[in-house]
């Protein structure tokens, strides 16, 4: 009997033993493969530098905000702020690889990669910030200035491409129908309608405002007659992101980087659209060796339309300016079209 009994109980504790084996080995595989998730989804190690590039102007005060905030410290131990005060310094920088994310127009975004520069686009900021400023206060189209003189910053750069789009939105020709002074900088522009070489000019924010205080006190006084983004919008309903950001090869597969930056550069913008005049502060904080003080640009702030977009929200509105482009100032883009992989999306990061 007791041979019988241990042996049922022997059977008995086998199966308990098998029932209990078998329920800690579900919860050792539930265990792991949570383990192996959150491993998965928990971001990698803080990225000791990440430098960013942007002009000597408003689009680097979000940046400025991002950097005195703290707004990377969970994901970058030190953010470098690089400024590059033209097109030829900021080509330097790109192909240094000198940047890790780079501010700047999207005609020059798409340039670069169609000249076979490794960027990927990231994100709009802004869609109007150039306006013609002229002596005349009575200009309200190009039909009014037909013939003149005009100076623009930039052969084939972005106020020259806008500019192409804003004649042929009213049916004129550039190269015939004006007088074109292309000069080397917008500082240029500037002073050549202030000392009345022109009557007219192209100028982008903050030089558009610094321009026209200059002359506030003087007989010969300077308007902004025509916002050029605005003017296109409504007459070839064409939205123009005139600035964004791309990413450089060395994180363009660091989604999560990615990702903490275009949330903090949105409320950062946010926050510039918001606070103009402590974005003017910062601005100075930030650029004052190139000359820009608070109140000049917290005047300029509320003359940019800011607005934020992820790429793959942009993408339409980016992909229609420029097919316009190409066919009004193809030069602008690099005489093609960015082709896919271009755009930045958190799929294509892996």
């Amino acid at each position: 009997m007791l041979n019988e009994e241990t042996t049922r109980y022997g059977i008995r504790f086998s199966k308990k033993m098998k029932i209990l084996t078998a329920a800690v080995v579900l919860i050792l595989i539930f265990v792991g493969t949570f383990v192996v998730l959150q491993l998965q989804q928990t971001p990698s190690a803080k990225v000791k530098e990440l430098v960013i590039a942007g002009p000597p102007g408003p689009f680097t005060i979000p940046l400025a905000y991002i950097k005195e905030k703290g707004m990377l410290n969970d994901t970058v131990e030190r953010v470098v702020i690089e400024i590059y005060e033209n097109p030829a310094k900021l080509q330097v920088i790109v192909a240094r690889g000198d940047a890790d994310i780079i501010v700047l127009p999207t005609c020059t975004a798409a340039l670069l990669y169609n000249k076979g520069f490794k960027v990927k686009f990231i994100g709009v900021c802004a869609w109007a910030m150039h306006y013609i400023v002229s002596d005349n206060p009575n200009v309200q189209c190009l039909h009014d200035i037909k013939g003149e003189s005009i100076a623009i910053p930039f052969n084939g750069a972005t106020p020259d491409a806008l500019f192409s789009l804003l004649c042929q939105s009213e049916g004129l020709d550039p190269g015939k129908d004006f007088n074109l002074i292309h000069t080397a900088s917008p500082k240029q522009a500037a002073e050549m309608i202030l000392q009345g070489n022109v009557h007219h000019a192209i100028l982008p924010e903050p030089l558009a405002t610094l321009t026209i205080l200059k002359t506030k006190a003087k007989v010969r006084k300077l308007y902004r007659v025509i916002n050029i983004s605005k003017a296109i919008e409504e007459k070839l309903g064409l939205k123009t992101p005139i600035a964004g950001a791309t990413v450089s090869s060395r994180i363009e597969n660091n989604s999560h980087l990615i990702t903490r930056f275009l949330e903090a550069w949105e409320e950062a913008i946010v926050w510039v659209q918001e606070n103009p005049a402590e974005a003017g502060k910062l601005a100075e904080k930030y650029l004052s060796q190139y000359g820009i003080k608070a109140k000049p640009m917290e005047l300029a702030v509320k003359n940019i339309e800011w607005g934020f977009a992820p790429s793959w929200e942009a993408r339409e509105d980016l992909t229609r300016y420029y097919e316009a482009l190409l066919e009004a100032c193809p030069n602008s883009i690099g005489g093609t079209l960015p082709d896919e992989n271009f755009y930045y999306t958190p799929e294509s990061s892996g």
